[in-house]
């Protein structure tokens, strides 16, 4: 019996110690499967009229081996000051594995935006296995034009 109780012992040790790696990896090693490469990323149109979609080249690269979904949060920021900035709505978007160009059409300018100089901010929040990863971008300079 008392050779089972050590035994038992020295597994529920083991068990212990390799959840504690596991937690301190994902805690502390594990990092976001998806990244940026092209930032700021570029404008596509250096003007455009409120109501109208900034289109922005984005290049991704997921190390996922499976499409993943993330949502990205993003804000139209005025560079003269004279505004302060307009959060736009969360969009829920899917990346393949490895690497890709795309032109996003997500980014709508308000109807209401004052003419001046803008750029667009965002975040994907990405979640891993026990924490969540901002993962911050931008855009070029534009201007927007009544």
């Amino acid at each position: 019996m008392d050779k089972l109780f050590r035994h038992l012992l020295h597994l529920a040790a083991a068990t212990g110690l390799l959840c504690g790696v596991l937690l301190a990896w994902a805690y502390f090693v594990q990092k976001p499967y998806l990244s940026y490469t092209n930032l700021p990323f570029p404008a596509n149109l250096q003007q455009v009229k409120p109501g109208q979609v900034m289109p922005l080249t984005v290049r991704r690269c997921s190390s996922s081996s499976t499409i993943e979904s993330y949502t990205v949060t993003h804000s139209l920021q005025n560079l003269d000051g004279k505004s302060p900035a307009v959060i736009m709505p969360a969009t829920l978007v899917t990346v393949e594995p490895g690497c890709a160009i795309s032109t996003s059409l997500i980014d709508l300018v308000p109807d209401a935006t004052p003419p001046g100089k803008y750029r667009i901010v965002g975040v994907a929040i990405i979640q891993g296995t026990l924490r969540t990863f901002p993962v911050p971008w931008w855009s070029q300079e534009f201007e927007v034009t009544k």
